[in-house]
């Protein structure tokens, strides 16, 4: 930090602080980034499509939601549907987000003592992680109608 930088103004230096998906999504949230795609969402509300990848990415429901709640809210303001209907399917695509993770992967091969095949896990669970995404979001499709 330089000597005439306040460090309440100054980004954080910590990698580890720069990376997390909450402060991410605070500094998001303050400049003002999440609010453009949600202007911009015109097509079908499906808010599990985010929280599955927001899941995935993450691989935890609660940082998918903090990352993506905020664009879900303000799709929902911009679409005209129940802001609690996205946010129940972002906490629900969350969770399907999970069945794929990497971390979710290697622990359950690790579990199961496979580990060497994870990648066949990950084949074998991608099927179904489609199928199920493709239910919540017509059943997400169908409430907001």
């Amino acid at each position: 930090m330089r000597l005439n930088e306040s460090p309440c103004t100054a980004p954080p230096r910590n990698p580890a602080t720069r990376t997390s998906v909450p402060g991410e999504a605070y500094r998001f949230r303050l400049v003002g980034r999440n609010a453009a795609p949600a202007r911009r969402a015109t097509t079908n509300p499906n808010g599990a499509q985010a929280g599955a990848l927001g899941g995935f990415v993450t691989g935890s429901g609660t940082s998918a939601n903090v990352l993506f709640g905020s664009l879900q809210t303000g799709a929902a303001n911009a679409l005209g549907v129940s802001a609690n209907l996205l946010a129940a399917a972002n906490v629900m695509g969350a969770g399907i987000g999970k069945m794929i993770c990497p971390q979710s992967i290697a622990i359950g091969t690790a579990a199961a003592l496979i580990a060497p095949r994870a990648g066949e896990a990950f084949k074998r669970a991608f099927p179904w992680f489609l199928a199920v995404l493709a239910l919540a979001c017509l059943v997400c499709g169908l409430l907001a109608l």
